[in-house]
C-alpha cells in the first residue's frame, strides 16, 4: 500500500509537469496517509470486550456500518479519512482525464486495505471475547491452515512453492478453562497428504 502511493506519484511526475511546491505537498500528504493507514486507522475501530462492534460517527470507522447493521446516522468523517479522498481529488485536478480511471482503481485498493484492517480488528477481538465466555465443561478448537510442504528441496522457485502437491500442515489449538490456572492451551500439528486448504 505504501509503495503504491509513491509509485503513483513517480508515474505522475513523468506525465505531468509539477510545480515543485505542489509535488512536495503531494509527497508529504502521501507519506502522512501511508502512516495513518498502516498505524493509526485501526486504532479508531472499536470493539467491546464481549466482541460487539461499536458505532462511530465517522462512517469509515463504524464497524456496524461495515457489516451492514448500523441503524445510526453518520454525519461526518474524521479529517484523516477525508484526507484520503481529498488527496485523490487533488491528483485528479492535476492530471489528464485519461488517468482518472487508474486513480479510481488505486483509491478502491486503498479502501479495500482499510476494509481488511476493519475485519482484522473485529476478528482479533472475537477470540478473547469467546474465551471469556468459555464454561468449565466447554472447549474451543481453532484449526488454522499453515502451508503445503514439498519435502524434496530446501529452497523452491515460485512455481514450485505455489504448485506443491505433497503434504499439508494444519495447526490445531485447543483451549480449555482450568479452575486453577485459568486457561490451558494445547497445540497440535496435523500433517495430511491431502493438499487442499480445507483438508
Amino acid at each position: 500500500m505504501h509503495g503504491k502511493l509513491f509509485f503513483l506519484l513517480l508515474v505522475l511526475n513523468n506525465v505531468t509537469p509539477w510545480l515543485r511546491e505542489e509535488q512536495n505537498e503531494l509527497v508529504t500528504t502521501a507519506q502522512n496517509l501511508c502512516c495513518y493507514l498502516r498505524k493509526d486507522y485501526s486504532k479508531k475501530l472499536n470493539v467491546m470486550k464481549d466482541g460487539i462492534a461499536v458505532h462511530n460517527s465517522c462512517i469509515s470507522h463504524c464497524l456496524p456500518h461495515a457489516f451492514g447493521n448500523c441503524q445510526e446516522m453518520h454525519y461526518n468523517s474524521c479529517m484523516d479519512c477525508k484526507n484520503l479522498f481529498i488527496f485523490f481529488r487533488n491528483l485528479k485536478d492535476h492530471l489528464p482525464s485519461n488517468l482518472h480511471r487508474n486513480l479510481d482503481e488505486y483509491q478502491k485498493k486503498l479502501i479495500a486495505f482499510m476494509s481488511h484492517h476493519a475485519c482484522k480488528v473485529y476478528l482479533n477481538a472475537q477470540l478473547p471475547a469467546t474465551l471469556s465466555q468459555l464454561g468449565s465443561d466447554e472447549a474451543l478448537i481453532i484449526v488454522d491452515y499453515k502451508m503445503r510442504i514439498n519435502p524434496k528441496k530446501a529452497r523452491e522457485t515460485k512455481d514450485e512453492w505455489f504448485g506443491k502437491r505433497e503434504w499439508t500442515l494444519h495447526s490445531v489449538l485447543l483451549y480449555i478453562k482450568n479452575q486453577n490456572t485459568g486457561l490451558d492451551v494445547n497445540a497440535f500439528d496435523h500433517w495430511s497428504g491431502d493438499t487442499k486448504q480445507d483438508a
